[in-house]
């Protein structure tokens, strides 16, 4: 009834470059965003700045539940379960930031989102790549369900 210890940690420090890899990612993407709109001589107070605080919030905040992963992991103050749904609220995380990011920064970054040999349209590609990082977001949401009420976690998904 309990997932293997090494399991859980492998997966635990998976979740937590993941999560490093694509806040590095999406930070890039806030400063590319950042740097077009000060070009632009946008106020920064005008229009764009409620778009790139959404993003840069969004950045943060995966940001800041990746390194508490990471800390909490490491200094022992989470159980192998707690960890787990972390892990896994970690790795879903990515995927739903990822898209409210682009969602918010598309009117700001305009064309340069699907422009080829533009900055901003390779790391929109390879950001997509956070949606098929095991496991699903299905057996993500799943796995943090459980651990919330009291049942084991799994990879696995009903049947």
């Amino acid at each position: 009834g309990s997932m293997d210890p090494i399991v859980t940690m492998g997966f635990v420090w998976f979740a937590v470059l993941m999560g490093a890899t694509y806040s590095g990612v999406l930070t890039s993407v806030v400063e590319l965003a950042s740097e077009g709109a000060r070009r632009k001589a946008s106020s920064p107070t005008g229009p764009v700045a409620p778009l790139v605080g959404s993003a840069a919030r969004e950045v943060l905040a995966l940001t800041g539940a990746t390194q508490w992963l990471a800390r909490a992991w490491e200094e022992g103050h989470l159980s192998p379960d707690a960890a787990l749904a972390a892990a896994m609220g970690v790795r879903a995380t990515a995927s739903s930031v990822r898209d409210r990011v682009f969602s918010a920064l598309a009117p700001v970054i305009g064309s340069r989102l699907y422009t080829s040999g533009q900055q901003a349209a390779a790391l929109a590609l390879d950001s997509l790549a956070v949606h098929h990082h095991p496991p699903a977001l299905l057996v993500c949401d799943t796995g943090v369900g459980a651990a919330c009420l009291g049942a084991p976690i799994t990879f696995e998904l009903e049947k």
